[in-house]
């Protein structure tokens, strides 16, 4: 099988005997190549429903391995964004809304740069609009969304089983099964 690297995220060093936690990952193909090297290291994705990772209820990847992870991609383009106390996030005519409650997202692209955000609970969804847990309040100042999207994002939790533990993330896609 041959892969094709979309983008690389940075290692997650967790502590002997002890859990550290990759910071956002926006999902471009969903594709999640997951390498233990240094020590068995057990994974679990934090995407909203699972917020942990411990040795009893995680996902094995044995030193010197790779394993692939399929996660959920919903993106979509922006049309509007209303401040507030939580955003809401609005979506043009028949765009339709890939995004479920308790996804987290991304706010990639729009202006002022303070809008943006990373790893935002979705609280609440219509047909064409998502409400997130960010105070937007304080963002002054016209907001354009002319290049901007809305994109799920998830965390990668790692607990190391021993001294220099570590797991190397790179989301793929696959490009042959030759």
């Amino acid at each position: 099988m041959a892969l094709k690297i979309v983008q690389t995220i940075n290692a997650v060093l967790p502590p002997n005997n002890g859990i550290s936690t990759s910071g956002p990952i926006n999902l471009q193909s969903g594709y999640l190549r997951l390498t233990s090297s240094g020590a068995n290291n057990h994974i679990a994705i934090i995407d909203g429903n699972n917020a942990g990772v411990s040795s009893e209820s995680s996902f094995l990847i044995p030193q010197g391995t790779s394993e692939i992870i399929k996660e959920r991609v919903a993106r979509q383009k922006i049309s509007g964004i209303t401040t507030g106390s939580s955003t809401v996030v609005t979506f043009g005519e028949n765009f339709g809304n890939p995004f479920i409650v308790g996804d987290h997202v991304s706010i990639i692209g729009a202006q002022p740069s303070g809008i943006n955000t990373d790893f935002n609970l979705v609280t609440a969804k219509t047909d064409s609009t998502v409400t997130i847990s960010f105070n937007s309040s304080s963002v002054v100042g016209v907001i354009t969304t002319t290049d901007a999207i809305l994109c799920r994002s998830v965390k990668v939790a790692a607990y190391g089983e021993g001294n220099n533990s570590h797991v190397h993330i790179a989301e793929v896609q696959i490009a042959s099964q030759a």
